[in-house]
């Protein structure tokens, strides 16, 4: 089967032929079936990445449905490992044990690494100095402006792109 690219080609010689013969198909229909062919395998290789897009499509969403269903899940798990190791811990606080061996595990209480936690109760109270202002910027604000005419040296409004559909 012809690529893409060799339809159009074809499709180009068939309007290059149409223009040399001055816009009439050739008595015996030779040209009339070349357009045919040409028109049907077009046609062919296009109902073909239409149902390859369609394919693609459903399986995009089923590997994304999954994906957020096993990151549930994970998170299910991970929830439940934390609650699982602070009941040890509070079994090994309890009993005062920092070192326990079970069978073939070896449990041992440990202090946290790195940087000491910092507390802050109320964000509200801090001063201006120990905040970061970021600046956000005001899409909505800008395009009004520029839509109602209005010039800005650090903005414009683009073109609309475009897209496929199939239906």
């Amino acid at each position: 089967m012809a690529t893409l690219y060799e339809i159009s080609e074809e499709l180009a010689a068939l309007d290059d032929a149409l223009t040399e013969s001055g816009g009439e198909f050739d008595a015996d229909g030779e040209l009339e079936k070349w357009f045919a062919t040409v028109h049907t395998a077009r046609d062919e290789k296009l109902d073909g990445y239409c149902k390859l897009i369609r394919n693609l499509t459903a399986r995009a969403l089923a590997r994304e449905t999954e994906s957020r269903r096993l990151t549930d899940r994970a998170a299910v798990d991970r929830a439940a490992i934390a609650r699982l190791k602070d009941r040890l811990l509070l079994f090994f606080g309890a009993h005062g044990y920092t070192k326990l061996n079970a069978g073939i595990w070896t449990l041992s209480v440990a202090r946290n690494g790195g940087k000491l936690p910092l507390l802050v109760p109320d964000p509200e109270v801090v001063p201006e100095e120990f905040t970061n202002l970021v600046p956000v910027i005001d899409r909505a604000r800008i395009r009004e402006y520029l839509e109602r005419g209005n010039e800005l040296p650090f903005a414009r409004l683009g073109e609309r792109g475009f897209n496929l559909r199939i239906t």
